[in-house]
């Protein structure tokens, strides 16, 4: 059988510092009481680590599942006047979706029944160009303690974030996140077709480099530019959207402002900026924008120099700072760099930079959540982000930098100039 929408939701939950086990059971207690029609079915693809009583009282029949770090198929079984259920499709021992291989398998499992069109959400940490970490025996210590001090809490928040997230690269080849290209190549061994629309609750990955990746196996993006709370977005909300089988554009912009109606403060000085992106035009954009970057006379001193000065002076840039004005890695609105490119290049980067910025307009989607920060005004994000040191030395401590584009671990990085441009001005 053919459905009109397929859901697929892809959510981890093996160190329990982002998703921890109370907000796992928030996501399965909206799950149950999700109402939907017959023409749309949803799967459930989760990573767990022993907390399998999450689950198990859900699932349609008496199950037992592994202890320790496992993987589960689920098909969420719609009832009419009750909760729905789980109908578990297959359980993997010591897997984790944050791997490539993990994910095809458990992405096959759904692909029993189709749906004319698909929607894909992700839960977990991102990290710029990596999403869900890969932690396998990573110990549970978030206090759970009600008498624990809120400081506390966000102290040990802050030492996993920075030891977790931000140590993305043990060696070349086994980074501790998903990098984003592995996550396509899995949907590419999934389906030939791209999918529709890309949700992601993981912070940080409304990135240029990432929409030029997307772009090869999703047609559209909802990503949040910033961190995002546990409450990313208002899933019945949606799902009234696809009940009423409204187009992809109503839908879009119904996700985006779902998550307007729930509290999405972050725990740095801005809010979440949650933007809605058609991906079709991001293979033009990065060529036009790689011609642009080639009219940059950068051999003259003059010219580096004044770059840095104006990145320095732009507003508003995308800051997140964690207890300090420091970050890992530093990015700013597209625009604002495509302004800066403008000011100090050629006629054609000029020209050039125009045409970019017509076509970002065509590829954003009306409806926007805008966040604003503590010491500057509404940080009104008109596109993606795009990493962009404030200096030499931050350059040169930036995690991103370190981590994949220096080891060319994703499209943008091997095909892009934009990294050779910041090697060039910075050195």
């Amino acid at each position: 059988m053919n459905y009109k929408w397929k859901v697929i939701f892809l959510i981890q939950n093996v160190g329990n510092d982002v998703i921890s086990d109370e907000y796992l059971e928030k996501i399965i207690a909206e799950l149950i009481n999700l109402n939907f029609t017959d023409d749309i079915v949803v799967y459930l693809l989760f990573t767990l680590n022993d907390n399998t009583h999450l689950i198990a009282d859900h699932l349609e029949t008496s199950e037992t599942l592994p202890e320790g770090l496992f993987s589960i198929s689920i098909e969420l079984k719609r009832n009419i006047n009750n909760p729905n259920q789980f109908i578990k499709l297959n359980c993997y021992k010591q897997t984790n979706l944050g791997y490539k291989e993990d994910l095809i398998t458990l992405l096959k499992d759904t692909q029993q029944k189709k749906g004319e069109k698909e929607i894909v959400v992700t839960y977990d940490h991102g990290g710029g160009l990596g999403m869900f970490p890969r932690y396998e025996n990573f110990v549970k210590l978030v206090p759970t303690d009600k008498e624990y001090k809120e400081e506390r809490k966000i102290e040990y928040v802050q030492n996993v974030f920075d030891f977790v997230i931000f140590d993305l690269i043990k060696k070349k080849d086994n980074y501790t996140l998903m990098p984003v290209d592995d996550f396509n190549e899995a949907f590419n061994e999934y389906s030939s077709r791209k999918i529709d629309v890309l949700v992601m609750m993981n912070c940080f990955m409304l990135m240029l480099d990432n929409c030029v990746s997307f772009r090869r196996q999703f047609k559209n993006l909802v990503a949040p530019a910033a961190t995002i709370g546990f409450n990313g977005y208002v899933y019945q909300d949606i799902f009234d959207t696809l009940n009423e089988q409204k187009n992809i554009d109503t839908i879009i912009n119904n996700i985006i402002l779902s998550s307007k109606n729930i509290d999405t403060v972050s725990r740095v000085k801005n809010k979440n900026a949650i933007l809605g992106i058609r991906l079709s035009l991001f293979g033009i954009i990065n060529f036009i924008f790689n011609v642009a970057l080639l009219f940059l006379n950068l051999n003259k001193e003059k010219t580096r120099s004044q770059l840095i000065k104006d990145r320095q002076l732009s507003k508003p840039w995308v800051h997140w700072g964690y207890n300090s004005d420091r970050s890992p890695f530093e990015l700013m609105d597209f625009k604002f760099c495509l302004n800066i490119l403008k000011s100090n290049g050629s006629i054609i980067t000029k020209k050039l930079v125009l045409i970019i910025k017509c076509l970002l307009k065509i590829s954003l989607y009306k409806e926007k959540n805008i966040g604003t920060d503590a010491s500057q005004k509404d940080i009104n994000l008109t596109g993606p982000s795009v990493l962009f040191p404030l200096n030499s030395e931050n350059y040169k401590t930036d995690r991103i930098v370190n981590s994949y584009y220096k080891n060319k671990a994703t499209v943008f990085s091997k095909k892009s100039l934009w990294p050779k441009f910041l090697e060039t001005i910075f050195k």
